[in-house]
């Protein structure tokens, strides 16, 4: 059994199942507040134990601050705690670039 957990700051990311087996598709909503653009395939990451998982993200605006994300699992994925990356986002805080 795959658990995911979401690791980003100032992003919401509601996923809709915890538990994933390998060729399953992960399906998730991503919020993101403040930002200056919505994140993009190469944004998304996929961790195990520090190691990059390779994953193929597909994502679909819904509205000028949320995206749908969907990727499949590897079949070579093992069990264990993965957790799901957005990196590279800049955003405006208190009129600050971030």
């Amino acid at each position: 059994m795959l658990s995911i957990t979401v690791n980003a700051s100032d992003i919401s990311i509601l996923t809709y199942r915890e538990d994933y087996r390998p060729l399953e598709t992960v399906q998730a909503e991503i919020i993101v507040n403040n930002s200056v653009r919505l994140p993009t395939a190469n944004d998304i990451r996929l961790r195990v134990d520090n190691q990059s998982v390779p994953i193929t993200p597909f994502l679909s605006a819904i509205a000028d601050d949320r995206i749908f994300l969907s990727f499949n699992l590897p079949l070579t994925a093992r069990d264990g705690s993965y957790a799901l990356w957005i990196e590279h986002i800049p955003f405006v805080i208190d009129g600050v670039l971030k």
